[in-house]
């Protein structure tokens, strides 16, 4: 709501008398003008009210207070297990993929924090079925050691010829530019 009240003014203030002081365009200007000041002052009371009312919203609701339905349910110890066993795969993962990078970086207690960066950066994925390879390009970090350090990895990672779960695709690591 604020960021169309903002639009609006944009909009307000761009509507300027250059032309001629005609009387028909002076009309014209004012009731274009007028109207918009209405439309703007509406929705400053509008977002007044919204705001009143977040402020006056709970920021904490107790479970107790939660109707039934929309209560939290406690996992099973089967769902618990796998979901332990996933996040357990993961972290052995990183940890292997963060030793290979320390193996290549001066201060190797950055490895873990260089791969979340990898994690968060945008990677463009191609799959090419006539070769069975899904091509995993890895967007260029700003630190060209990084990209270095990221670069042995992606040749490692590549070595291993590991197929995408599923399928026959051969993932290939790739760092562009």
């Amino acid at each position: 709501m604020a960021a169309q009240l903002g639009r609006k003014k944009c909009q307000c203030n761009a509507i300027v008398l250059c032309d001629d002081i005609a009387p028909e365009k002076v009309i014209a200007y004012e009731e274009q003008k007028q109207a918009l000041l209405e439309e703007i002052r509406d929705m400053e009371a509008t977002l007044k009210e919204l705001k009143e009312c977040r402020r006056n919203t709970p920021k904490h609701v107790e479970l107790g207070e939660l109707p039934p339905e929309d209560r939290f349910r406690q996992l099973g110890m089967k769902s618990k297990y796998f979901i332990d066993t996933v996040k357990m795969t993961a972290y052995r993962a990183e940890t292997a993929m963060a030793n290979i990078l320390r193996r290549s970086m001066r201060h190797q207690d950055e490895a873990r924090r260089l791969l979340r960066s990898l994690y968060a950066t945008e990677a463009d994925l191609l799959p090419d079925y006539d070769c069975s390879t899904l091509t995993v390009r890895l967007h260029q970090p700003a630190n060209n050691c990084s990209a270095q350090t990221i670069e042995k990895l992606c040749r490692e990672l590549n070595e291993a010829r590991t197929k995408f779960p599923g399928t026959e695709l051969r993932l290939v690591y790739d760092l562009v530019s």
